[in-house]
């Protein structure tokens, strides 16, 4: 993952950008996971009910490809999260901005409902419509999405992050209006990482 202002160590899984200049957003970090969701509220950009895709058991695969069988897609709750918080830079000692930005599972929608998944958006990630390659079927508004998976972002012993791969998630969106916000949503928190 690429550092800027130096080699800036944190203590956060999560960071996604570091900025040395007062930022206009709040300076509290998103709690580490599982959080609730109530915990999220101040940093949540957009939220709506999804169909997450679950991969089979490998067992099943070897049937083929069908990412279009309903027993794979369940029902979810899924958040966009931003937040800007202030650590202390181990090269200057000084302030640093680190900017995060998340995509956070949650089975429903009630405040103290705990988190069952969440991905990190770097400037590597990226979102998109699927192509025929993903073998949907006849599903409608689906948006493909790729990032870390925040539950196996590891630290070395300078609290260096270390990002283990790249995981894709599938959501199904109730309509095609949702669908364009998660698509413009997400693109925007890739694109402020990169010019942050």
């Amino acid at each position: 993952m690429r550092q800027r202002n130096g080699a800036v160590r944190f203590q956060e899984p999560g960071v996604s950008g570091v900025r040395s200049e007062s930022p206009s957003m709040d300076c509290e970090p998103i709690l580490p996971f599982p959080c609730l969701l109530s915990s999220l509220k101040p940093h949540i950009r957009y939220t709506s009910a999804v169909s997450k895709y679950y991969a089979p058991p490998s067992f099943v695969t070897f049937l083929g490809p069908n990412k279009g069988s309903t027993r794979h897609w369940k029902s979810r709750h899924l958040v966009l999260t931003s937040a800007t918080s202030a650590v202390t830079s181990s090269t200057t000692g000084g302030q640093v901005y680190v900017r995060t930005d998340y995509l956070h599972l949650f089975k429903g929608s009630f405040p103290d409902d705990k988190e069952v998944d969440r991905l990190l958006l770097t400037d590597s990630a990226a979102v998109m419509l699927p192509s025929e390659r993903d073998h949907l079927g006849a599903r409608q508004c689906v948006v493909k999405v790729n990032g870390h998976n925040a539950k196996s972002i590891k630290q070395d012993e300078r609290g260096t992050l270390i990002l283990q791969g790249e995981t894709i998630w599938l959501f199904q969106c109730p309509d095609s209006q949702t669908m364009q916000k998660w698509l413009v949503s997400i693109r925007d928190a890739i694109l402020n990482y990169r010019y942050w």
